[in-house]
């Protein structure tokens, strides 16, 4: 895909975010993240979180997430604390042959706005993480 596709696709993805009704405790985080070599691509670089602390809720989106759903898609809130909070979400992708489906893990560290990314491809043995850092907007 190129770049100005990417760009087009991340600013209407920014966009639709913007749009969803925010509370007084709701943000959003904008994270980068640093995949490795061996994430084989299932980590995108920017992944964005709106996340309404009062109602324990959230939505996901990056680069997949726009593709393969079409616009973000909703998180669970996992073990919130004064120090962080994760967040999960499952994506399916088809496939000609097989559909993957993967489990997805970002966990927010408050004190310094870190970010850590954990994917599990689901009836595979192996894993992909990544490690970046959120703007809270």
């Amino acid at each position: 895909m190129g770049f100005f596709v990417k760009r087009a696709l991340w600013a209407g993805l920014v966009a639709g975010l913007g749009l969803m009704p925010m509370t007084a405790g709701a943000v959003v985080l904008d994270c980068s993240l640093q995949p490795g070599a061996d994430a084989m691509g299932w980590i995108s670089k920017r992944v964005v979180i709106d996340y309404d602390e009062a109602a324990g809720t959230a939505r996901a989106a990056d680069e997949a997430i726009q593709g393969w759903n079409g616009g973000p898609i909703e998180a669970k809130v996992r073990k919130p604390s004064a120090n962080q909070v994760s967040f999960t979400w499952d994506l399916t992708i088809p496939d000609a042959v097989q559909a993957a489906r993967l489990q997805f893990r970002l966990t927010w560290l408050k004190a310094d706005n870190g970010a850590v990314m954990a994917v599990k491809p689901l009836g595979y043995s192996n894993n992909f993480d990544a490690r970046g850092s959120c703007k809270v907007k």
